[in-house]
């Protein structure tokens, strides 16, 4: 997919933010794996310069490809996010954030202020869904959005015409015919398929029993769950879903994108200043 070489008026750049650091400090980081211990502090200043300097120049390259009118960096909250208060378990096993990022955070987004892009950091909100906010919003005026990311949550707003994902490090748009052929499922139905055969990068177990192979064929009998009829399941999935329902409305809640929070900013505040 490509956008039209002519720009629109508008046109709203929305930056995953620690998606995208994660993965080029990961990438920063690959010379030094080999050293054991602590990192001294003049490789751990190397390490955020480099990280610092490679973000900055990433967001550069971004905002000449797509040349937005307006844009925006979204940090998750460093609160825990109502996703985990509703099921603890919640993204449990994964890796911190490593202590040197953690650290040196600051500098990067001071880098990022001198790109001329500001940055959004939440008090409780996951980026996804402040995301996800902005680009429904946004979208409903019929303005472009273009949404840098790697996050595979977002599989769920392809099928809105003027939201766009766009996968930095492999240089391609997420389309809904990649989520066909991935899972088998179109984009709106996604954080259904994931309420029901789970989610191992967010620690979602879904309904025991239920892999993706059943995801599919109950999702190809019953389209959309909200209004889910038990008594048109084969009887193995009617039997599953009735002893985990409580359980499964969580997951389904969990698994999808908030898109309704309030979050006091408007289009014209994320308005980038052209020389």
């Amino acid at each position: 997919m490509k956008l039209s070489v002519e720009s629109p008026p508008y046109h709203l750049l929305l930056v995953d933010a620690l998606n995208l650091i994660r993965r080029i400090y990961a990438i920063a980081e690959r010379p030094f794996q080999p050293i054991r211990g602590e990192l001294s502090d003049q490789t751990r200043h190397q390490l955020i310069h480099n990280t610092a300097t490679s973000t900055a120049s990433a967001i550069k390259k971004l905002l000449q490809q797509f040349s937005p009118s307006h844009a925006l960096m979204v940090f998750d909250a460093s609160n825990t996010s109502w996703r985990k208060t509703l099921f603890p378990e919640y993204k449990e096993g994964r890796s911190p954030m490593p202590e040197a990022l953690a650290y040196g955070m600051g500098q990067i987004q001071d880098h990022l202020l001198d790109v001329g892009i500001d940055s959004l950091l939440p008090e409780e909100d996951e980026a996804d869904d402040v995301i996800a906010t902005l680009a429904l919003k946004t979208a409903a005026k019929q303005i472009p959005v273009t949404i840098i990311s790697t996050d595979k949550g977002f599989n769920q707003l392809l099928h809105h015409e003027h939201i766009h994902v766009y996968d930095y490090f492999h240089r391609k748009f997420i389309q809904n015919e990649d989520v066909i052929e991935k899972f088998g499922i179109h984009s709106h139905q996604f954080s259904d398929f994931l309420s029901l055969a789970g989610d191992a990068t967010n620690n979602i177990p879904g309904v025991s029993g239920i892999g993706p192979k059943s995801a599919l064929e109950i999702l190809s009998i019953c389209p959309k769950l909200d209004h889910l009829d038990l008594h048109r399941l084969p009887p193995k999935y009617k039997c599953k879903m009735e002893e985990e329902w409580d359980s499964w409305q969580v997951f389904r809640q969990i698994s999808q994108l908030k898109t309704d929070i309030e979050l006091g900013i408007n289009l014209k505040q994320l308005r980038l200043q052209r020389d």
